[in-house]
C-alpha cells in the first residue's frame, strides 16, 4: 500500500495563521494539543509561484518557494514542521524540515525512514508508550491528505476555540473513492497467489520458461518509478481524481498516457508468468479492466477538460496503455 502525506505541523493555535488562504484545508487536531494542516492544490494556487518556481530545497518534490514562505509565515507564532512521504509497494522516503520565528531550525531531513520523527523529536512530542512519535501523533491514522481531510470532512472535532475552522476544503479535494490503484493492485497479487496455491486448475508454464517473467515485473516497477518522478518534476498530483496542474507527455509518457497503471499490470502479468498456472493471468485481465473503467477514463475526461486541444493532440500521438 501507498502513503502520501504532505501537511504542515504545529501547536493547534500555532496553525490558524495557514487558515487565512483560501483553499486550506481545516486544522485536524492530532495527539499533545497539536495539529495537522494538509496541503490543498487550491491552497497552492491561492499562494502562487511569488515569481520563484523552483523547489527551494532539493530533500522535497512538493515544497514549493511560496510553500516554505507560509511555514516560515507561520512559525513567527510557534515552531511548525512541513512533512512529505511517498511510499509505494514498500518503498520510498520521507522528509521533514522545522522552522521556528521564521528560520529554519537545523538542516531538512530527508530519508527512507525516520525523517519526519527527528522533527518531531525537536518540536517536543512525547513518544510515550508508542512505537515511535510518529505514531504518538497520531499521524498513523491515515495514507494520504485525502483521507485527512475527508475525516476532517464527515466529523468536525470539538477543538481549542482559537482554533477557528473557517476554511472549506478544496474543489479540487478528489471524490471519495475509498479504494485507489494500489491497494487493488495489491489485491491482485495476494488473489493471484491464493489461486495458484490453492486452486492450480492448469499449469501453463514450467520451469525454467516461467522465470522469464522477472523482466515485466521489473519493466513495470521502472515504469511506475519514472512516471512518479516526472509527475513529481511537474509538480503536479499523482492521485486520482484530482485536478492536474501540468500535462506530462514527455519520458515514459511518450509510451502511454497511463505508465502507472500500465506498470502496475505489466509487474502482475510478470508474476503470473513467474507461478505459470491459469489463474493468475485472469486476475491480471480484472486488475485491467478496473482501471480502465474506474480510473482512466474518468481521469482521460478530466485531462480533456483541463487541457482541451493539448490533450486531444497528446492523445492522438500516443497509446492509451501501450
Amino acid at each position: 500500500m501507498g502513503h502520501h502525506l504532505e501537511a504542515f505541523i504545529a501547536r493547534l493555535e500555532v496553525l490558524q495563521e495557514g487558515l487565512k488562504y483560501p483553499g486550506a484545508a481545516p486544522v485536524i487536531p492530532l495527539a499533545q494539543g497539536f495539529g495537522l494542516l494538509p496541503l490543498t492544490d487550491a491552497l497552492e494556487k491561492a499562494l502562487g509561484d511569488g515569481g520563484v518556481s523552483e523547489n527551494p530545497y532539493a530533500e522535497f518534490w512538493r515544497l514549493s518557494a511560496p510553500l516554505a514562505g507560509l511555514g516560515k509565515e507561520i512559525s513567527e507564532a510557534g515552531r511548525v514542521a512541513y512533512v512529505e512521504t511517498d511510499y509505494f509497494g514498500g518503498s520510498g522516503n520521507q522528509a521533514a524540515i522545522l522552522w521556528e520565528a521564521g528560520e529554519v531550525i537545523g538542516p531538512p531531513y530527508q530519508a527512507r525512514i525516520g525523517a519526519i520523527n527527528q522533527v518531531l523529536a525537536r518540536m517536543g512530542i512525547d513518544k510515550g508508550d508508542a512505537t515511535d512519535r510518529f505514531e504518538a501523533l497520531g499521524l498513523d491514522r491515515f495514507r494520504s491528505n485525502a483521507e485527512w481531510i475527508e475525516s476532517a470532512q464527515e466529523s468536525v472535532p470539538d477543538v481549542s476555540p482559537e482554533v477557528e475552522q473557517i476554511a472549506a476544503v478544496a474543489p479540487e479535494t478528489p471524490a471519495k473513492n475509498p479504494i485507489l490503484p494500489p491497494t487493488y493492485w495489491m489485491g491482485a497479487i495476494i488473489a493471484m497467489l491464493a489461486l495458484h496455491y490453492f486452486l492450480p486448475v492448469i499449469e501453463m508454464i514450467d520451469v525454467p520458461w516461467n522465470w522469464v517473467g522477472i523482466f515485466p515485473i521489473l519493466a513495470g516497477l521502472m515504469l511506475n518509478l519514472s512516471a512518479d518522478r516526472a509527475f513529481k518534476v511537474a509538480r503536479t498530483t499523482v492521485k486520482p481524481f484530482q485536478t492536474s496542474t501540468a500535462l506530462v507527455t514527455g519520458g515514459v509518457f511518450r509510451i502511454s498516457r497511463h505508465p502507472m497503471y500500465l506498470g502496475m499490470a505489466l509487474s502482475l502479468l510478470g508474476l503470473a508468468l513467474l507461478l505459470g498456472s491459469l489463474f493468475p493471468f485472469l486476475v491480471v485481465l480484472v486488475f485491467s479492466l478496473i482501471m480502465e473503467y474506474v480510473f482512466i477514463r474518468t481521469e482521460e475526461k478530466m485531462l480533456r477538460e483541463t487541457f482541451g486541444e493539448a490533450y486531444a493532440a497528446y492523445a492522438d500521438r500516443v497509446r492509451k496503455w501501450i
